[in-house]
């Protein structure tokens, strides 16, 4: 499990988080549905920083025969940017005891 970083200290020795290896059985193919009533809002984040979003869309999709759907960000400062402007965001809900913390349809 990850801790919050905030001393210097730990910043200091941080070198990279620990990944899960890629598996194919997680891999999806989503129906976008789009928000047509985008309102921006400020993300709350780990520090005091609230980058501005809007609520995208939201993606439909079926893994391991249960459907869900996950909603879809667009960070507005980034989108000003050529580089990211076709750029979206997901949270990705946390697992716990094997089971997703997914909204189900």
């Amino acid at each position: 499990m990850l801790k919050k970083c905030g001393k210097q200290e730990d910043l200091a020795k941080f070198t990279a988080l620990d990944f899960y290896s890629i598996s194919e059985n997680y891999k999806v193919e989503a129906k976008l549905e789009l928000n047509n009533n985008q309102k921006e809002f400020g993300m709350k984040t780990t520090t005091d920083r609230l980058p501005i979003y809007v609520n995208y869309g939201v993606a439909h999709f079926k893994l391991k025969g249960q459907y869900f759907k996950i909603n879809i960000y667009k960070n507005i400062e980034l989108s000003r940017r050529e580089k990211y402007k076709d750029y979206l965001f997901m949270l990705f809900p946390v697992f716990r005891a094997g089971t997703p913390k997914l909204k189900t349809k």
